[in-house]
C-alpha cells in the first residue's frame, strides 16, 4: 500500500521538478536583464538625486548673482544721486523739480 502512495508523491514531485526547470529556463533568459535594469534604477536613483538638487542649486545661484547685479545698479545710482546732492546747485535743482520749492520772491508755475 505504501507503494501506491509512494508512486504518486514521487511523480508529482517530478512534475514538479520539471514545471520548475521549465518556468527557470524561461526567467534565465529574462533574469540578467531584469538583475540588469534594477542595478541601473538603483544607479540612476542614487546618482539622479544629487544631480537634480546640483541643477536646482545652479538656477538659484544664477537668479541670485542676476539679483546681485540688480542691486550693485541701484547702489551704483544712488551712490551717484548722492554725490550730487553734495553739489548746492544740483540740490537746489532737486528741490525745485521734485518739491515745487522756491525763492521767497519767486513764483512757480505747474504744467503737467
Amino acid at each position: 500500500m505504501e507503494h501506491l502512495h509512494s508512486e504518486p508523491q514521487i511523480y508529482a514531485n517530478t512534475i514538479m521538478k520539471r514545471w520548475f526547470i521549465a518556468l527557470w529556463e524561461r526567467i534565465r533568459v529574462y533574469a540578467w536583464w531584469i538583475v540588469y535594469l534594477l542595478i541601473a534604477a538603483a544607479g540612476l536613483y542614487l546618482i539622479g538625486k544629487p544631480v537634480i538638487s546640483l541643477i536646482d542649486t545652479s538656477i538659484r545661484m544664477h537668479t541670485l548673482n542676476k539679483e546681485k547685479e540688480e542691486y550693485e545698479q541701484i547702489i551704483k545710482e544712488n551712490n551717484t544721486f548722492l554725490e550730487n546732492l553734495k553739489s548746492k546747485e544740483f540740490l537746489e535743482q532737486y528741490a525745485r523739480e521734485t518739491y515745487y520749492m522756491q525763492n521767497p520772491d519767486e513764483q512757480i508755475y505747474i504744467v503737467e
